[in-house]
């Protein structure tokens, strides 16, 4: 399984992804690392965020991280991942069942209740989008994972991405590459 840290303490995945008892620090942001992205079978290279409070570790959490690390307010880098991405209302929200922070989108998409599938089927898109192309453009080196996904944050911050269009989401990852580079 994946690594999961918050300060000094870490704990391991279940091969479900799902982790507990992480002490540590809750006011510290929350990183996990290694594994297999449950969502594709793919080995994961990078490192994925959130920010403190948060209850799950995706693609998404670490651009809110991100954007939080940058300066935003937690409420407003969720706002920014939610609008980027055209996800529901729900999910920008600091608290409740399907804030990003605490939302498991593979379990949702798979259940029983069709809204939450609805939200999760959406949620667990982009977030594999997100993860696909930070591992592709990252080539398998950690660190730029990292600079590529904090430049992305940023680029998501002009404009909302379409992720049925790769032509759009090629130009997102260029600029965010290019401002990274700068």
């Amino acid at each position: 399984g994946a690594t999961v840290t918050r300060g000094s303490s870490s704990v391991t995945t279940d091969e479900t992804g799902a982790f507990a008892d992480l002490g540590g620090d809750v006011n510290a942001p929350i990183t996990a690392s290694g594994g297999v992205d449950i969502s594709t079978g793919q080995n994961f290279t990078g490192t994925l965020e959130a920010p403190a409070g948060a209850t799950v570790v995706t693609p998404l959490t670490t651009l809110v991280q991100s954007l939080v690390a940058s300066g935003d307010s937690l409420a407003e880098a969720l706002a920014t991942v939610q609008t980027a991405f055209g996800l529901p209302d729900a999910v920008a929200a600091s608290t409740g069942d399907q804030s990003l922070l605490n939302f498991d989108p593979v379990a949702a998409a798979s259940g029983d209740d069709a809204d939450a599938a609805a939200v999760g089927t959406a949620v667990a898109k982009a977030g594999i989008q997100v993860a696909t192309v930070l591992q592709n453009a990252a080539a398998g080196d950690a660190a730029e994972f990292a600079r590529l996904a904090d430049a992305l944050a940023v680029q998501l911050k002009a404009a909302p991405v379409d992720l049925t269009d790769a032509t759009a989401v090629t130009n997102v990852m260029s600029a965010a590459e290019a401002s990274a580079d700068a």
